[in-house]
């Protein structure tokens, strides 16, 4: 007989532990991970994998910059500490396939990740960030 004692999550690896800490109880089925409860932009995998708070819309994952001389950084505000976070750079903010990684596998630190964006990859730019899972 063997037991095992991992914490039981859904398909893609939202715990059920952060699902009932919002509200979300006996019900819990794979198909929670598409919900939107707060009825924002964000489903539940999208808030987890974010950090964010899927019951309050104006919990958000927040980027904003700071220009100095030439160059600017890039802020990612409440990071965390077991994700990754990754900006991209490109000239067409509508051209799906031109997006190239400019910073990449950035860990959080809780904090405020601040990234210096000092040699533009295109004339004009345009700057995404996403963030994973480590």
């Amino acid at each position: 007989i063997t037991a095992d004692f991992s914490e039981r999550t859904t398909i893609n690896g939202i715990p059920f532990s952060w699902l009932r800490n919002y509200g979300y109880t006996n019900t819990i089925t794979d198909s929670v991970e598409t919900n939107n409860f707060d009825t924002d932009i964000m489903n539940n995998l999208e808030e987890y994998i974010a950090g964010t708070d899927p019951t309050n819309t104006l919990s958000c994952f927040a980027i904003g910059n700071m220009k100095k001389g030439n160059s600017f950084d890039i802020e990612i505000f409440n990071s965390l500490t077991n994700r990754t976070y990754h900006i991209d750079a490109s000239s067409n903010l509508l051209d799906s396939a031109g997006w190239q990684q400019d910073v990449t596998n950035s860990v959080g630190n809780g904090g405020t990740l601040i990234f210096e964006m000092s040699d533009p990859i295109y004339n004009q730019q345009y700057y995404r960030a996403r963030v994973g899972m480590n």
